[in-house]
């Protein structure tokens, strides 16, 4: 379809089109979406080791780490992923990064 005509159709059905001309477009989740996000990530990591779950005190979503009795603590960064230029996408998800201590499975 020549771009003329796209753009003639799209002028006669508003908005829509535009839309999907430009296509996908991300934006930043606000801060309590993200959090949000980021607990449920932490979350998932609890739910897959036992051994955290039985020992943990305290999450912390500041910082990222779970606190666990003992004094262990267990933190996480966010995932390396590349971004284009001028990305404003949610945030990448939170990954284990290292243990204090030894977390036994359970």
């Amino acid at each position: 379809m020549p771009f003329r005509v796209l753009l003639y159709v799209c002028a006669r059905l508003g908005l829509t089109c535009g839309l999907l001309i430009v296509g996908n477009a991300h934006a930043a989740l606000p801060p309590y979406a993200q959090k949000l996000h980021d607990l449920e990530d932490l979350t998932k990591y609890i739910e897959a080791n036992k051994g955290v779950s039985a020992r943990l005190e305290h999450i912390d979503l500041v910082n990222f780490v779970l606190r666990l009795r003992g004094g262990c603590e267990v933190f996480f960064e966010r995932q390396v992923i590349p971004r284009p230029p001028g990305w404003v996408g949610p945030a990448s998800p939170l990954v284990f990064k290292r243990a204090s201590c030894e977390i036994p499975p359970y």
